[in-house]
């Protein structure tokens, strides 16, 4: 009572991600990283964008650093998926507007500025603030949009600044620069204590899918393994069995047999 500033209220999965934070084991790390699919899958489901959800989380981890690493740069339209994927996996916000009111040439300019950022030869809070910055000359972004660009490209570096993972690492909900290098800085330090198939960005994206888990009723897998895309991860094709190879070689050779026997 009295208090002239509004109480910001805690997001639902940051009680989990806050205890997977503080007091998770590596084998808990891993299982809440598996259900970092499953529960993209639930919230799309949930806001009836499940097939469109999906599509865009797939292609931000896979399609973007390629698409960013060959051109030098992002176009518009690559921009308007990343905040499709940012209002839909998260809290919505009227921003998509003002993103579009930016020209082409703009948005050309400021990823090349924030890409060249990321390549100077700086400290790691300088990259972070350049490249951050260099993206929020734009209209529509911002520190946490930022984020989403640039962490599927420099996953080492700079996390996605999700809710869960702000205030699940001990930090008050605010989406300035000064949160994301502080979020940087905590989740690359646990990245180095759980190993290094870890990164910044998979830490938060584990204590997102194990707060979000919770609240969306997501199932916990039965076995621990971090969801990291190897090729030791992939399905492996089907090997044929010796006896088909055969059987199928001396069909070939019988058929052979009866046309040359014909007249």
């Amino acid at each position: 009572p009295g208090s002239s500033q509004r109480q910001m209220v805690t997001r639902p999965g940051s009680r989990g991600a806050k205890e997977l934070f503080l007091q998770g084991t590596s084998v808990e790390w891993g299982r809440a990283l598996q259900q970092y699919s499953p529960t993209v899958q639930a919230i799309g489901k949930s806001r009836k964008k499940e097939h469109e959800l999906v599509r865009w989380d797939v292609w931000l981890r896979k399609e973007l650093p390629k698409a960013y690493k060959d051109k030098g740069f992002l176009t518009k339209d690559e921009l308007q998926i990343v905040m499709n994927w940012k209002i839909t996996r998260g809290t919505f916000r009227p921003l998509m507007k003002l993103l579009l009111s930016n020209s082409e040439e703009d948005v050309t300019q400021a990823t090349r500025l924030a890409l060249a950022c990321l390549q100077e030869n700086s400290s790691v809070e300088k990259k972070i603030r350049g490249s951050v910055d260099a993206l929020c000359q734009l209209r529509g972004i911002g520190p946490a949009t930022a984020s989403a660009v640039l962490s599927p490209f420099v996953p080492e570096l700079i996390p996605f600044m999700a809710d869960e993972a702000i205030e699940g690492a001990g930090l008050e909900r605010k989406y300035t620069l000064g949160c994301c290098c502080e979020l940087a800085n905590l989740l690359s330090t646990k990245a180095k204590e759980l190993g290094e198939e870890w990164n910044a960005e998979l830490v938060g994206r584990a204590m997102w899918a194990r707060g979000l888990s919770e609240v969306h009723g997501v199932d916990s897998p039965s076995e621990a393994g971090p969801e990291i895309m190897s090729s030791a991860n992939l399905p492996k094709p089907a090997k044929r069995k010796p006896e088909a190879d055969e059987a199928a070689v001396s069909a070939q050779r019988k058929k052979r047999a009866s046309k040359s026997a014909k007249p």
